[in-house]
């Protein structure tokens, strides 16, 4: 469950994996876990986190949720750096839609392209 992080010759991701990785390093520092500790807590394999940390991969929603309890702090604040470090209640509910959104939006990103393309390309010619 966990999404390669794409090629240079790809569009750049929408979260930077090298701040989401020190991001995530730093948390678990702080929060006392190690891989192995912080994977039995979120569900994963501790060789998945360990690709987090290294910036080969970025987790989905559900994991992105766990990491952020598991450590104390915000989803916002793992993918970003920005908003509140500390997780506040209520919030993970809204932070998983907004990924879910992100992600979907990053889905739908070369097809919103294509047809505004498409669209230039007929008032070009109606115009």
């Amino acid at each position: 469950m966990t999404r390669k992080i794409p090629s240079s010759r790809s569009k750049p991701p929408l979260v930077d994996p090298v701040g989401f990785a020190e991001r995530l390093a730093s948390a678990m520092a702080k929060a006392d876990h190690d891989q192995r500790s912080l994977a039995r807590v979120v569900g994963a394999h501790h060789n998945i986190v360990g690709n987090w940390t290294k910036a080969q991969y970025l987790p989905r929603a559900p994991h992105l949720v766990g990491l952020a309890r598991a450590l104390g702090v915000s989803v916002d604040w793992l993918l970003t750096g920005e908003g509140a470090t500390r997780s506040s209640t209520g919030t993970a509910a809204s932070s998983v839609a907004a990924v879910q959104v992100t992600q979907e939006l990053a889905r739908l990103a070369p097809s919103l392209e294509q047809l505004t393309r498409r669209a230039r390309r007929v008032a070009d010619k109606n115009g």
